[in-house]
């Protein structure tokens, strides 16, 4: 679990350092990027040049987006990446459906069984169980409400959206399909009678 923050934490450098391009991300220019103020090396005067990056925080290659422009639109074409940054710049392919799908040991808000919602990847449902978990004993009752979401199904609930509310303010509303991490079987909506079962922040 420990590794996994440290992953996520990197990916969040990436994104907010502006290196847009993983791929070419080397120990180099990130120590160019952590050591440069106003053009210039960052140095203590009492102390030596320190090392740039701790190589533990790191992200290895595996884990980068590999992206295809695909009519216009950035693919990503490694989905199952368990880090793949699914934005309104980097979309999922259509035909994605994670092949590790389980339903996580959690109350959810609702009584269907089978049905696409329940499921989350492997990974994603034992992080979720253990959050479940910690808020029990908290004393904080929390409901799952909606996991894995397919393209198709992420197409029907946008074109709800753009029915119900017109299409400039769906699209900041909901994802368009493909662009959602629901599809990625690594998200999932909760929310807790606290609040009347609604989605709040």
């Amino acid at each position: 679990m420990k590794q996994l923050f440290r992953w996520i934490a990197v990916a969040l450098l990436f994104l907010f350092s502006g290196c847009s391009q993983p791929n070419h991300f080397s120990s180099e220019k990130a120590a160019d990027n952590i050591n440069k103020v106003d053009g210039h090396a960052a140095i203590d005067k009492n102390e030596k040049k320190k090392p740039a990056t701790d190589l533990e925080l790191l992200l290895e290659p595996e884990y980068w987006n590999i992206v295809e422009v695909q009519n216009g639109i950035k693919v990503i074409m490694n989905p199952s990446n368990i880090l793949a940054l699914v934005n309104k710049e980097q979309s999922l392919p259509a035909t994605y459906k994670p092949d590790d799908l389980v339903v996580p040991r959690v109350p959810f808000s609702f009584s269907e069984t089978g049905v696409d919602k329940r499921y989350m990847r492997a990974e994603a449902a034992k992080a979720l169980e253990a959050l479940f978990a910690a808020a029990r004993k908290d004393g904080i009752q929390l409901v799952a409400v909606s996991g894995y979401r397919s393209y198709e199904r992420q197409k029907m609930i946008f074109a709800e959206e753009v029915k119900e509310k017109g299409e400039e303010k769906a699209i900041h509303a909901v994802a368009l399909p493909g662009q959602s991490e629901h599809q990625t079987g690594l998200a999932m909506d909760i929310t807790s009678p606290a609040v009347g079962y609604q989605l709040t922040t």
